[in-house]
């Protein structure tokens, strides 16, 4: 791989809760075409272009296991997104995917994933932390269900 593809990001940041019992690199998408109401990155402007040679200087920056996952949020990625799921797994990671669509059906693109959120965002449901809420987060390695992990009882 030359490294010359690209993607444009909002931004990146470490977290410990997008994806349970992992910490997490994020790399939020810009342009996602869903548009969903009430969505946190809907209307943010500022991007910049993230290439494959990025991807490939983030994993090696965190090989030394501070980070165990790699979560891309902001809804769809382009076609180049596979790119970067191999990437990842070349480098040990495991991979999230967080989108607004209410299925997933690329059976190639979920084989390379460990975990996915999926689901629209609805306010009158709640997120991930509401128990009655439309979106679901599971381990595809398992098929279990995580949104129990985001509740706060």
């Amino acid at each position: 791989r030359e490294g010359n593809e690209s993607v444009e990001i909002l931004t990146t940041m470490v977290t410990l809760q997008e994806v349970p019992t992992e910490i997490s690199y994020c790399i939020c998408a810009y342009g996602c075409p869903l548009k969903c109401k009430g969505c946190s990155w809907y209307g943010e402007t500022t991007h910049r272009s993230f290439t494959l040679e990025d991807m490939e200087r983030v994993l090696t920056k965190y090989k030394n296991g501070i980070i165990s996952c790699i979560c891309f949020l902001g809804g769809e990625w382009n076609s180049d997104f596979k790119d970067y799921l191999e990437l990842c797994k070349k480098h040990g990671f495991k991979t999230c995917l967080y989108t607004g669509k209410d299925n997933v059906e690329d059976e190639d693109m979920l084989a390379k994933l460990d975990y996915l959120k999926y689901g629209h965002w609805d306010a009158s449901l709640g997120g991930l932390d509401s128990k009655t809420t439309n979106q679901v987060f599971l381990n595809l390695k398992t098929g279990e269900k995580l949104n129990n992990y985001f509740w706060k009882d």
